[in-house]
């Protein structure tokens, strides 16, 4: 089995790296999304660069268009917006498949190319060996990340605050914003019917009230 990285170093070795970078890019993503999941809990108080994007972002669309009318779809594109430093996660996941998929390539090609120098089926075999144990790693790795089970759980999560906390906040802010506006407009309006007479015109109103009444 192990003759296969003194024969093939090269291929053996890039082969056995692409499934590595593979399952690491799967970990990566579950343990991204797991921490936001927790983080969603107690949005109030979320220390997530990503979360307090969202909720602004909420919250302008709120206003800008007087309500959300559907928040699940708000909710699903900022899961596909969910980023690793500067990669998308789903980039990363689609990454991560295409990997393992040209892992198989590879162990296809190196099994190709030693039936063609001749070599003997105890010596091809390793080329089947990685690629199956290869593929069953990475289904474990995605298992254990639990990536989807985490995107809905998030999402769920986002749901219910969004519905159920901040569009009731935004109604009441709105309701006591629009009370105080027209508190304010009707004191406008007032102003100006109290100034309409001059301290002038008063007193010669006055005079003409005493002549009148006597």
């Amino acid at each position: 089995m192990l003759e296969i990285f003194e024969r093939h170093p090269y291929m053996s070795i890039s082969i056995i790296a692409i499934i590595f970078i593979s399952i690491i890019l799967q970990m990566i993503i579950g343990n991204v999304l797991g921490k936001m999941v927790r983080e969603a809990e107690n949005m109030a108080s979320t220390e997530s660069k990503q979360l307090k994007q969202f909720k602004l972002k909420f919250m302008n669309c709120y206003k800008l268009n007087e309500g959300m009318g559907n928040v699940p779809v708000f909710v699903d594109r900022f899961l596909e917006k969910i980023e690793v430093g500067k990669m998308k996660i789903t980039t990363m996941h689609r990454i991560s498949g295409q990997l393992i998929l040209f892992s198989v390539l590879l162990s296809g090609l190196g099994a190709a190319r030693s039936i063609i120098l001749g070599e003997t089926i105890g010596q091809i075999l390793p080329y089947y060996v990685i690629a199956f144990l290869g593929l069953y790693l990475y289904f474990v790795s995605t298992s254990f990340a639990g990536i989807e089970e985490k995107k809905l759980s998030l999402k769920f999560s986002l749901v219910d605050y969004l519905e159920n906390h901040m569009i009731g906040r935004l109604k009441q802010t709105d309701q006591v914003l629009n009370q105080k506006l027209v508190e304010k407009t009707e004191e406008t309006v007032e102003k100006p019917r109290e100034s309409i007479f001059s301290e002038k015109d008063k007193q010669e109103l006055e005079m003409l009230l005493r002549e009148f009444l006597a």
